[in-house]
């Protein structure tokens, strides 16, 4: 058993993806050939049994790392906030939502009365704010 930092973890499982997504699209690639009645066929250096034992390989060590990765940050426990890694990422996902949702509020918060610009002959642009448009609709009943 080797041990190593949780971002080292996760390059060996992007660089385990990578190497994984590469010998997939070489096998795309390889799998089939075709050519003319006239041509000399060229045959792939392709090993349809080899190919899948490698991406199983590929597939146990990632799914080992991220299982080890996963029991790591389930018992770790922070000293300064006694919570779990686990526990401080949910959180750290629910804060940033939370964020990005009272953007959404502020901008809900803004005054109704702005300017927009409206077209009231072809080629003759005016200001009017929006409060005094939704005004003028109201008052046409």
């Amino acid at each position: 058993m080797i041990q190593i930092t949780p971002d080292a973890a996760n390059k060996l499982i992007r660089s385990y993806k990578d190497e994984r997504r590469l010998l997939m699209e070489k096998e795309r690639v390889d799998c089939t050939y075709s050519y003319l009645g006239t041509e000399q066929p060229y045959i792939p250096d392709y090993d349809f049994k080899q190919t899948q034992e490698r991406l199983e390989v590929l597939s146990d060590k990632i799914i080992k790392i991220k299982h080890a990765l996963n029991q790591f940050n389930m018992k770790t426990v922070s000293p300064a906030t006694d919570m779990t890694i686990d526990e401080m990422l949910v959180r750290m996902a629910i804060l940033s939502e939370s964020s990005r949702g009272w953007n959404v509020c502020a901008r809900c918060r803004r005054s109704p009365v702005v300017r927009i610009r409206v077209r009231v002959l072809p080629n003759t642009p005016r200001l009017i704010s929006r409060w005094k448009k939704q005004k003028l609709r109201t008052g046409k009943r």
